[in-house]
């Protein structure tokens, strides 16, 4: 995947975003009850900001106090946030960030997302999250349920009655990371070099 070529990239320029020294979470946005392609498609969104945007807030507030650390968001890319209304209550947002925003995190939240890659690359701690109205949705059915499976973990609906064991759901399962490294994003032994280099160098061999 290209997502390896940003990964070695940053490794060889190291830039660092952190808030002074702060440790943060940061949740990966999918700008889901807004997104421009429910506009495209003539599709109307699995859930209303309305309804949304409080039950995510309620989850970061629960994580936040039982954590001490603050939640911060990496926005979607086609996202228009600072247009709209509060709806983070006051996080930190930050668009075009979400490679750094997650290596620099102490642990990431989503639903499920390709920028999943990062979260492996960078040897992460995820959470999954769900709502039942995305659930309910025929576009986001079984999302957090498909994404979670691959790094064996499981996923939290959070407008339900839950508890979040801690110690579970930050531990790393190392050979499902590995797996899908493999899967997903580069091939085990292939060479540490930026994917056009390699196909240069293997044009010029033939």
């Amino acid at each position: 995947t290209l997502d390896y070529d940003l990964y070695l990239r940053d490794l060889r320029k190291s830039s660092n975003i952190k808030f002074k020294d702060e440790k943060y979470i940061v949740f990966c946005d999918g700008y889901l009850p807004l997104h421009p392609e429910w506009i495209r498609d003539n599709e109307k969104p699995p859930i209303t900001p309305e309804i949304y945007y409080p039950t995510m807030c309620n989850l970061f507030s629960k994580v936040e106090k039982e954590t001490g650390l603050n939640v911060v968001i990496a926005a979607h890319p086609r996202s228009k946030y600072e247009e709209l209304p509060d709806y983070f209550d006051g996080r930190k947002v930050l668009r075009g960030k979400t490679m750094e925003l997650i290596r620099d995190s102490e642990f990431v939240l989503m639903h499920g997302s390709t920028s999943l890659n990062f979260v492996v690359l960078y040897h992460k701690p995820v959470l999954f999250l769900t709502i039942h109205k995305i659930e309910q949705s025929r576009a986001f059915r079984n999302c957090s349920r498909v994404f979670s499976s691959e790094l064996n973990k499981g996923f939290i609906i959070i407008d339900s009655n839950y508890e979040i064991d801690w110690d579970k759901a930050l531990k790393i399962d190392e050979e499902a990371y590995a797996n899908y490294k493999e899967k997903y994003i580069k091939i085990r032994n292939s060479r540490e070099e930026f994917f056009w280099q390699i196909v240069a160098d293997e044009i010029k061999e033939s």
